[in-house]
Formats: structure tokens, C-alpha cells, sequence
């Protein structure tokens, strides 16, 4: 009888792993979808593209080679439509605001603290 709970708690576990791991993989090709969609044709070199989660949110990080291509890209809007359709995937998620979970920078770019 143990031999079958612990088997069958075993399967469920790795159900469930198996389909985290399909989910997670589904929505990383979404990301990069929308991000080639967006970017991938506005005439600057194409950016970098890190997606992260930081407390169970997803996060993203788009580098440009410079800041004038970030401007560029502004320019065109092509920011403004990343956001949006980072929003339209997670418009289920009711407190998920994808203008705080998007970062833009450039590779040059320098930060400094006053501390």
C-alpha cells in the first residue's frame, strides 16, 4: 500500500515538473516572439534580449548597442508597442505592470551611486 502512495505521489510530482517546464518554455518563446516582432525591423542593430523573474514575475532587459539607437527605437514607438504587448500577454495577472518589468539601456552605459 506505501509502495503505491509513494508512487503515486511520485507521478504527480513529476507531472507537474513536466509541465512547469513545457509552460516556461512556451512563454520564453513568446517573449522572444514579441520581441523580434517589435524590434527585429526598426532599421538599428538588433538589442539584447535577458528575461528574468524577480518575486514570481517575469523581468526583461532590452540592451541597445548605444543610446542613440534606444532613441531610435522610441522614436518609432517600438518601445511603447513592446510594453503593450507585454501587457496583452499577462493581462491575467491583475497586479502585473509590464512598464515597471521592462528595462532599457545601452551597452556603454554607466551607473554611478552617490553614496
Amino acid at each position: 500500500m506505501f509502495r503505491i502512495i509513494l508512487f503515486t505521489i511520485s507521478a504527480i510530482i513529476l507531472a507537474w515538473l513536466t509541465f512547469r517546464i513545457i509552460y516556461a518554455r512556451k512563454k520564453r518563446m513568446q517573449y522572444e516572439n514579441v520581441f523580434l516582432e517589435v524590434f527585429e525591423n526598426i532599421q538599428v542593430e538588433l538589442p539584447e534580449f535577458k528575461i528574468d523573474y524577480k518575486y514570481g514575475y517575469p523581468s526583461f532587459e532590452v540592451i541597445f548597442k548605444n543610446q542613440e539607437d534606444l532613441k531610435v527605437a522610441e522614436s518609432k514607438g517600438s518601445t511603447e508597442k513592446f510594453k503593450d504587448m507585454i501587457q496583452i500577454l499577462h493581462k491575467n495577472i491583475d497586479d502585473f505592470e509590464a512598464e515597471l518589468a521592462i528595462h532599457y539601456t545601452w551597452k556603454t552605459r554607466t551607473y554611478s551611486s552617490n553614496l
